[in-house]
């Protein structure tokens, strides 16, 4: 490993360890909350708990879709291609991140966009 590749794996891991993700019901009632690492762990019984997640899919006007290479120092999936950016909404200070503010905060960190730029230049639709 190099210096950049070690940062990441450190960062990561600092981000599985302490980033809370919200817990949620089949019907997407709140639960409580649990560490990423928690909720991306199998289960003895196979399962993973159930989080919400969210999903930034980017299109140009011709309706192509932005694609990204992961890292191969990501823990999940690594060197697969992906959606412009996944995530997590997260509790912060007890506080529930709606899915707009995450996606928002990971669009930052995925692809350099500030809130201004990407409140301006994109429609957030979820469910």
């Amino acid at each position: 490993m190099n210096f950049t590749s070690d940062l990441i794996h450190k960062v990561q891991n600092e981000a599985l360890d302490n980033d809370m993700c919200l817990l949620v019901d089949e019907t997407d009632k709140y639960l409580g909350a649990a560490t990423k690492r928690a909720c991306h762990r199998v289960g003895d019984d196979g399962k993973l708990l159930l989080h919400r997640a969210f999903s930034v899919l980017m299109f140009n006007t011709a309706g192509d879709i932005l694609l990204q290479q992961r890292t191969s120092q990501k823990v999940t999936y690594p060197n697969c291609y992906t959606n412009a950016c996944c995530s997590h909404p997260l509790l912060i200070n007890g506080v529930q991140e709606d899915i707009t503010t995450a996606a928002i905060r990971r669009l930052k960190v995925e692809l350099g966009l500030s809130e201004h730029q990407a409140r301006k230049k994109f429609n957030f639709n979820h469910s």
